[in-house]
This record gives structure tokens, C-alpha cells and sequence, in this order.
């Protein structure tokens, strides 16, 4: 309890994670359930390490979790799946940077994106250097476009 209105905190979160691969109800499935300490755990922890049976945090919370899905024969496990890596701040850095990349529309916006990237002192993987030199070519060409249609218009 913290304060003066001695206000229940928990000692441990749960999560629980159910990944379909596509739209059809027959593809895989995989799921994974984590009960992790309500503080901070660094970055030298794998999030397998908090990787619980589905079944005991039903058990432990008293929640049927996902009651029409057959758990036993239509999942997977996830972090066999998938690793369940969790992120250093300069692997989810290049992460996020990758994925804002790919959604950038003009020359300014991709070169700030990559500006903020350096700033923060990280400098750009193999894969994030390829996909700005990809991206910026797309967008040159776009804009190269853009302008050809407006003096022809």
C-alpha cells in the first residue's frame, strides 16, 4: 500500500498475448501469458523468464481468459514462435525508427526522422540504413512526380 489513503498496489502485472498470423481462423495461433514484477526489470531480462502456463494464471486470477478458443490445440507457444527478445533502448529505438521510416511521406519528414535517430546518439543498423536509402529514393521519385503534374496542370 503507498500514501496516506494506504492506496493496494500490485507486486506483479500479467499480460497475455494471442497472435493470429492471418484472417483465416485456421492459421496459427500462438499465445503466451507473463506475470512480470510491478518494477522495473532492466534490459537484461528476456521476457521468457516471466513466461507462466495460461492455465495457472487462470488458476491464480480467477479469469477465463479467451473461453471459445481450444488453448490446448489451437495455439502455439509463443515465445517458440516468436523469441520473446525484449529490447534494449537502442534495438527499440531503430525499431520504432523503422517503422515511422516506412510510414514517411516527404523528403523533410524522412530526413527529420533520421536526424532524430542520430541525435539520440544511436546510429542506424545495416537494415535501417537500407531502408532510408530505399524510402528516399520512393520519395524523391514521388515528389519528382508531384511537381512534373503541377507545371504540366
Amino acid at each position: 500500500v503507498i500514501g496516506k489513503n494506504e492506496v493496494a498496489v500490485p507486486t506483479h502485472l500479467y499480460k497475455i498475448i494471442l497472435v493470429q498470423k492471418g484472417k483465416a481462423p485456421s492459421e496459427l495461433l500462438a499465445l503466451g501469458a507473463f506475470v512480470v514484477p510491478n518494477s522495473p526489470i532492466g534490459f537484461d531480462h528476456q521476457l521468457s523468464e516471466y513466461q507462466i502456463d495460461l492455465q495457472d494464471l487462470e488458476k491464480m486470477s480467477g479469469v477465463t481468459f479467451f473461453p471459445a478458443l481450444d488453448k490446448t490445440k489451437q495455439c502455439h507457444d509463443l515465445c517458440e514462435t516468436d523469441t520473446c527478445k525484449l529490447l534494449n533502448f537502442a534495438e527499440f529505438t531503430q525499431y520504432i525508427t523503422g517503422r515511422k521510416m516506412k510510414n514517411a511521406r516527404t523528403l523533410q519528414g524522412l530526413e527529420k526522422i533520421m536526424g532524430e535517430l542520430r541525435e539520440s546518439g544511436i546510429e542506424p543498423d545495416e537494415y535501417l540504413q537500407n531502408l532510408y536509402l530505399k524510402k528516399k529514393q520512393e520519395v524523391e521519385w514521388k515528389e519528382a512526380a508531384e511537381s512534373r503534374a503541377a507545371k504540366a496542370g
